[in-house]
Formats: C-alpha cells, structure tokens, sequence
C-alpha cells in the first residue's frame, strides 16, 4: 500500500518508518511542522527528519519546499480537504517568500490565542489534514502519522482525529501503536547521531518544559 507518513522529527520517524517499510508498504514522508518554534529549532528537526529519510531509503516531501499554493492552511478549527488535482492545476502561484508558509510561525500562533488550552487537539487536526491533503493530490491510498510514536501525547486524541479527516477523505488510515517500539527508537536516534529535541515544538511547550528550572532560578 502507497502511505504517506506524517514525520513529526527525525527520532519520532525511526521506528515508525522501519515498521511500515518491514510490513510491505511504499512509504513516502511529509514533513509539516508550523508548531515548531523558534526558527532555529524547526532547521535542526528539519535536518534530523532528512537524516532518518535518508539512511532508511524512505522519500520524503518538505512542505515548506513546495509551491505555496500547497503550503497554505486556513487559521479555523478545520483544514479544508480539495479534491484531488493534478500538480500544476489550479490558481497562479504567488512568488516565493520567506519564511515559506509551512514554516511561518504567524498563523499557527494567531489560530492558538486565547485557545492555547485546546492547542494540542487543534495542532494535530491541521498538520493531518495537511498530510490528507497532500496524500490526496499525490495519489496515495492511505496517510498515518509518527505522532502515535509519542508516549507523552494523548495517543487516543490523534488517532481519533486521524479516523476522522479519513472518513471526510476517503483515504484509508493506517494505525498502529508505535509506542512499542519506543525505546529502540530512543537507542537508534542516538546511536545514528540524530538530533532529539527536549520539547514537543511550540513556544507554549518549550515554556512548560523549563518552567520548573525557571521557578528554581527565581527562588520559588
């Protein structure tokens, strides 16, 4: 089965892209991450997504080197789902800018004000529905997602919105419970040099992830 993975990061990619390889599938990653942040931290696990892609023969779609027609989300609750269309058809495409859409921080932080107690839930409906999208107009039968891979994010909360934009779609959504095979993916990321990032992406979680160390810094 032709499945196009959503990759999160390099680390999280491993186990994942080895198990689908190992199962039979063709597999193609995507990278689309505009919830990591800053700048610095989103070229490192762009970097480390290339790595993996790269030692396990798997192609893989940067979002963020695509024409910016593709690169573009809606700021709601929802990603609209097109129909599938041939490259090259469509509206004209802008000029190139930067940061490249996929990558602009603007918008994903717009869209999380005042909603940043349901950002996770929003956060992963867009980058699936974006993976859809691109499944969609690249022909692919089926999508799934490296996040499943995370033992620190709620895995039901993923895999319900993941079922549900593949009802919308009519694509079929390959789930499997990548947590098994976590530490190895642990062990392998280190020993493969890959760049392991120490919070899930966003400025809210790279907050919460050194807050502790904050409080200790100013005595509380």
């Amino acid at each position: 089965m032709r499945i196009l993975t959503h990759l999160c990061c390099g680390p999280c990619g491993i186990t994942v892209l080895r198990d689908l390889l190992r199962a039979g599938h063709e597999v193609t990653a995507y990278f689309f991450n505009p919830n990591i942040h800053p700048l610095a931290e989103y070229l490192r696990r762009r970097e480390g997504a290339g790595a993996v892609c790269r030692r396990l023969g798997v192609p893989l779609i940067f979002a963020d080197a695509l024409p910016p027609e593709e690169q573009e989300w809606e700021e709601g609750e929802s990603v609209r789902l097109p129909e599938a269309a041939p490259p090259g058809q469509g509206r004209p495409l802008p000029a190139r800018r930067f940061p490249p859409p996929a990558a602009d921080p603007r918008p994903w932080l717009r869209l999380m004000a005042g909603l940043e107690d349901r950002r996770c839930s929003l956060c992963w409906r867009i980058r699936l529905a974006m993976t859809v999208r691109a499944a969609l107009r690249r022909g692919f039968a089926a999508f799934t997602t490296s996040l499943l891979y995370s033992r620190r994010q709620d895995h039901n909360g993923i895999r319900g919105t993941a079922e549900d934009l593949a009802a919308c779609s009519g694509l079929h959504f390959v789930y499997r419970d990548f947590r098994v095979a976590w530490r190895e993916g642990v062990d392998l990321s280190r020993a493969w040099g890959i760049y392991r990032q120490p919070y899930c992406g966003c400025l809210y979680s790279e907050y919460e992830r050194y807050a502790r160390e904050g409080a200790k810094a100013w005595g509380v």
